[in-house]
């Protein structure tokens, strides 16, 4: 009977000993799972993100805030190499987040890991700037659906193009705001299928900012989460305007863009992702400067640029070119030697014959079509290589074509359209009557 009982009691601890052991091996589990899951949502967790996340969910989405209370759309300067980029916009392709794509390869360490990271090598891999600050802005505001997230940026730049000063509005749609209605008369700004904010604190279809608002741990946020080739230099409330409502592209008043250009027999590798380096094989060894002058002069002003319009991309671009107004006003297009001191003579590139020589177009307008600036550039740089003559650019402007008069075979006048990789979005100007409230970029408590 004793020895019965013992082997009971033994038993017993036995199966409570191996109760403990599974229920430590489950949690241990259970933890490892928790720090893969934080690693692979990026470092925003490490910050005041997780924070933010946390506060956020407390704050019900379907919540009406009265007007004034609170903020829920803000403004970003924003800084950015286009080298990685498919452009600006989301809509240059379908945007694929990184939890969307999955891994065409797998073998079973990988299944157990969870999808592979895409690179821009995988199947449909979308990069673009607009596509990224959505993420990282939907892990700000409490890990939403980033579809509800709208950065409206002030230009679209194209695949490769820069910026130091993009402008862009943001703000998060509530889960039940009207998406892809009809749009109608009542609509914030005409033709748009989303709502728009009519005021900084328009609470009707947006949430509230994360951070209770506090717009430096934002941009401090989003600086410690962007990848390396973009960076916030700038955020503001949303400017309260007396009338109308502010629209990042529609309120503004002119961009200035920028062109930078190089010529000689030889180039300087350092900057070949930043400078068009400009060549010509015939005897002519230097740009004819003063044509080039005369070639901003004319185009200056208020004209049809229709001609310096680029090919239309799929048949939405051929219905909308239909009914674009295609008038520009170019209020400035200047020619600079660019200012640097190893540039001077006897120290650049000694020998090099001829030197080499470096100029920036800086040209300013009201707004611009699609490779309008590149085509301007590329332009004038062929009548400074005398491959456009004065007369070819006043047809352009006045016909809308080059196409050469009186030829029988249809020939058209034929000059590069400046390369993507040396255009920079400078500045954007939205004229005295709106003030923004630039926050700084780290809160002192940070």
């Amino acid at each position: 009977m004793f020895a019965s009982r013992l082997r009971f009691v033994h038993c017993c601890v036995a199966f409570g000993v191996y109760c403990l052991v599974l229920a430590e091996v489950i949690s241990s589990f259970q933890t490892c799972r928790f720090i893969v899951l934080l690693r692979s949502k990026g470092r925003c967790y490490h910050s005041t993100a997780f924070k933010s996340k946390v506060e956020h969910s407390s704050v019900d989405e379907n919540q009406q805030n009265t007007p004034g209370e609170v903020l829920t759309s803000a403004v970003l300067r924003i800084s950015f190499d286009g080298s990685r980029f498919t452009g600006w916009s989301a809509a240059n392709g379908q945007l694929i987040n990184s939890r969307s794509v999955k891994s065409t390869r797998r073998s079973r360490r990988r299944r157990q890991r969870g999808s592979q990271q895409p690179t821009e090598n995988s199947p449909g891999f979308v990069r673009s700037v607009e596509g990224v600050l959505r993420e990282n802005l939907a892990k700000l505001w409490g890990n939403v659906d980033a579809s509800r997230i709208v950065v409206e940026g002030c230009s679209r730049t194209d695949k490769g193009v820069h910026a130091t000063g993009m402008m862009a509005q943001i703000y998060c749609l509530q889960e039940n705001a009207m998406i892809n209605q009809d749009t109608n008369d009542d609509s914030a700004i005409p033709g748009k299928q989303t709502p728009h904010p009519i005021s900084p604190t328009d609470a009707s279809s947006f949430l509230p900012l994360p951070m209770n608002g506090n717009l430096s741990k934002m941009a401090f946020s989003l600086n410690r989460m962007r990848p390396s080739d973009v960076q916030i230099t700038g955020i503001s409330p949303t400017p309260s305007m007396e009338t109308g409502v502010f629209h990042a592209s529609l309120s503004s008043v002119s961009k200035t863009y920028l062109y930078r250009i190089s010529t000689g027999h030889v180039y300087d590798p350092t900057r070949k992702h930043t400078v068009w380096h400009v060549t010509e094989r015939s005897s002519q060894s230097s740009l004819d400067l003063d044509k080039m002058y005369e070639a901003c002069t004319l185009l200056q002003g208020t004209h049809d640029f229709v001609a310096f319009r680029g090919a239309p991309r799929g048949e939405h671009d051929k219905r909308r070119y239909a009914n674009q107004n295609t008038v520009c006003t170019l209020s400035s297009i200047r020619i600079q030697e660019a200012f640097d001191p190893m540039m001077a003579e006897n120290c650049y590139f000694v020998g090099a014959d001829p030197p080499l020589q470096h100029f920036t177009f800086e040209v300013t307008g009201d707004r611009f079509l699609y490779r309008m600036v590149r085509m301007l550039v590329g332009a004038i740089v062929a009548v400074g290589l005398n491959h456009l003559d004065m007369s070819d650019l006043s047809r352009a402007l006045e016909l809308g074509s080059w196409d050469i008069p009186n030829n029988e075979q249809g020939q058209r006048k034929q000059f590069m359209c400046a390369p993507a990789h040396a255009l920079v979005l400078r500045r954007v100007e939205y004229g005295d009557a709106i003030k923004f409230d630039w926050q700084p970029l780290r809160d002192a408590k940070s």
